[in-house]
């Protein structure tokens, strides 16, 4: 008999006991360790992945809270309530809050491209003080400073705004904003 004949008898007969009883416990090892590998692994990384997303939810809430913008000293109306909204102020109070303008772009890491607030001139019965105001800045960050422009002292009289995408940076907008601020005489 040749070699190649030696092998197909031997793979023609049965397996005897011996045989099988290894080759089931060699298959039963296999499986739990590819169970014990695989799928165990997955629910301990599952697991590990949703502390960890819990934990980042938990910082970002606190990072929220903590960076959330400081109101003004002064009292905030209720929405609906807008008879103690004092719409022209003193000089003092407009001073500070042209100054709550440009401290809350830099606040806010938003990029100054251009300012201008000129002098107080008289407008009717008021002082007007203008600014221009020419900023650069993500979405978010420039949603949070026009938030932050709505809470000043003295409300800031916007008469023209625009928002377009940079021509400098792909990721970033620009905002102008012209207005002014009114005050007594």
């Amino acid at each position: 008999m040749s070699a190649m004949e030696t092998v197909k008898y031997r793979l023609q007969q049965k397996p005897n006991s011996r045989e099988r009883l290894i080759f089931f416990v060699a298959m039963a090892a296999f499986i739990f360790g590819f169970v014990k590998a695989c799928a165990m692994e997955s629910i301990k990384s599952v697991s590990s992945l949703q502390e960890q997303l819990d934990k980042a939810l938990t910082e970002q809430t606190q990072i929220a809270a903590d960076s959330s913008p400081v109101a003004p000293s002064t009292v905030q109306p209720a929405r609906g309530d807008l008879s103690s909204v004092k719409w022209v102020g003193d000089k003092r109070a407009v001073n500070l809050s042209s100054d709550h303008l440009v401290q809350a772009a830099r606040d806010n890491g938003i990029i100054i491209r251009k300012i201008s607030l000129p002098d107080f001139k008289a407008k009717g019965n008021f002082l007007y003080k203008p600014i221009s105001l020419t900023l650069a800045g993500s979405m978010g960050d420039l949603g949070r400073y026009i938030e932050i422009s709505e809470r000043l002292q003295v409300p800031l009289v916007i008469e023209n705004i625009s928002l377009e995408h940079s021509t400098e940076f792909e990721d970033l907008l620009t905002l102008r904003i012209e207005g002014g601020f009114y005050a007594d005489k």
